[in-house]
């Protein structure tokens, strides 16, 4: 018999309980095998590589604060934890879709 467990709603994403401890939570980037299944689901190869960009820049130091940070200069409507938040799930999630204009956006 198995049960389903469930998060507290707004706690930190825990890719398959990896370093499931809150402390940890800004240290992992986004996985790359959920950046790679969303990737699966674009034709346009600059879409994909912005995925991966993204993706990338979640493993360095600063991560997607960084690149939300730069972001905020553009969207001063958002906060820094709100688009990282966007990022993430820009990367994972594939009812969010990037259109052919974002892309082009971010990636200039």
């Amino acid at each position: 018999m198995s049960s389903t467990r469930r998060a507290p709603q707004g706690s930190a994403i825990s890719y398959e309980r990896y370093m499931s401890s809150p402390e940890f939570a800004q240290l992992r980037g986004i996985p790359g095998t959920a950046v790679a299944a969303k990737a699966q689901l674009y034709t346009d190869a600059r879409k994909r590589n912005l995925l991966f960009f993204l993706q990338s820049l979640s493993l360095k130091a600063g991560g997607l604060r960084f690149v939300a940070r730069a972001l905020q200069e553009r969207l001063p409507s958002f906060s820094e934890e709100a688009l990282t938040e966007l990022l993430v799930e820009l990367c994972i999630n594939p009812k969010l879709e990037l259109s052919d204009g974002a892309a082009s956006d971010l990636l200039r």
